[in-house]
């Protein structure tokens, strides 16, 4: 390696070029020659150390030798320069010296990276070259899996999340340094999502979900989106035993699925499934001691809740977060002439129940009727057309 650093350390350093370009195609061919033969001496020096480590430390100093020898050259370029590494050379000018140079070193780095992947250092950056081609690939993949995720009905929101880390790396790939661990990593979890996307499933969202577990994509998009979907689904339960029903059997099904070892989109942050996991058990915690204080408050000042038969109640076909919108448009509407709203929440969950909920907790319909949303706004709206469909029939 001594041979590299003398040339363009020293020899080929900007104030002295100009005396060696008339060595232009003997310098080249130098080159390409010490290159060889240091290929030829790294696999035979390996065979002379007894210990793993050992072997991961020789290979490491020649990567972090190379890597910076390729910056150095790219110093020497200029940030123009460096752009068109991979422009068809022609003329003998120290720019195309440098260009030459740089291609031979990036080679010996990929000869490192193929045939010594199990001691080669994945978390040192990339080179230029290496940034530049995995670019090129990924902003020709990237609308081909865009397209395939759109033909597999797959959401638009979830799309962009999936393809968040791709389109961070395109803006930020010549800005700023980016690991080995991380392209390696995008690579893989791009062509997973291709495969999967090519594939003809009954549910490829669900699938997708899945494999991004598998592959830890431990972004903070993807794990907002599935807190999101998490919540979506609460939504749908009328009470907290649901709820507490619907968590464990999501908390179930993640401490059962598999991730894939020692890979990570953030190696050094939880797993999204950890993440995920703990949010569950958080969640849960919080319903259950939601739910002992509505029985505690329904054996203080509610004891006849509890004792009432289901003839006592009138059983709506409605869902709670429906009672309470229609409990707030009747109070907003003066029709209620009751002015304590917490006392008319507590004698509707004593008069009412529905097909889901046969005891309302009154803690639960106080909570949905702070925090309508808009499946519930439009359904009640459907139901209030329906009836003042049935006033006009009558007008008959």
């Amino acid at each position: 390696m001594s041979f590299f650093d003398d040339l363009i350390l020293h020899a080929l350093h900007p104030d002295n070029i100009a005396l060696r370009i008339g060595d232009f195609d003997e310098i080249v061919q130098n080159a390409k020659e010490q290159a060889k033969q240091i290929r030829t001496n790294l696999m035979a020096l390996i065979f002379n150390f007894q210990k793993s480590e050992e072997i991961e430390l020789f290979i490491q100093n020649h990567q972090n030798q190379l890597i910076n020898l390729t910056d150095t050259l790219l110093k020497y370029l200029g940030p123009e320069g460096g752009k068109e590494i991979f422009k068809d050379v022609t003329g003998k000018t120290p720019s195309n010296l440098y260009k030459k140079l740089y291609i031979t070193l990036e080679d010996l780095i990929t000869f490192l990276e193929e045939y010594f992947r199990k001691y080669f250092n994945i978390n040192s950056k990339i080179t230029l070259s290496y940034r530049l081609i995995t670019l090129r690939d990924f902003q020709e993949t990237l609308p081909i899996l865009e397209s395939a995720l759109h033909t597999q009905k797959v959401p638009a929101e979830f799309i962009e999340v999936l393809l968040q880390p791709i389109q961070v790396f395109i803006k930020a790939c010549l800005k700023k340094e980016i690991t080995y661990q991380r392209v390696l990593y995008l690579k893989s979890f791009l062509a997973d999502l291709m495969e999967q996307s090519l594939k003809q499933n009954e549910n490829t969202l669900l699938t997708i979900v899945v494999r991004c577990g598998y592959l830890n994509l431990n972004s903070i998009e993807f794990y907002n989106w599935c807190i999101g979907y998490l919540k979506e689904r609460l939504e749908m339960e009328d009470n907290a035993t649901d709820k507490l029903k619907t968590l464990s059997y999501f908390l179930k099904h993640i401490n059962q699925s598999i991730q894939k070892p020692n890979f990570a989109y953030k190696p050094h942050k939880p797993s999204v499934k950890e993440l995920v996991s703990s949010w569950i058990k958080e969640e849960t915690k919080h319903l259950e001691r939601t739910l002992q204080l509505s029985l505690e408050f329904a054996n203080g000042e509610e004891k006849n809740v509890l004792s009432q038969k289901k003839a006592d109640k009138i059983k709506l076909n409605l869902t709670v977060p429906q009672i309470a919108y229609f409990a707030r448009l009747m109070i907003d509407a003066n029709v209620y002439l009751n002015t304590n709203q917490t006392e008319v929440l507590k004698i509707l969950s004593r008069t009412y129940s529905t097909s889901k909920a046969e005891q309302i907790s009154p803690i639960s319909l106080r909570s949905k009727f702070y925090s309508e949303d808009e499946s519930t706004r439009e359904s009640v709206k459907e139901l209030l057309i329906k009836l003042l469909n049935e006033v006009n029939k009558r007008k008959n």
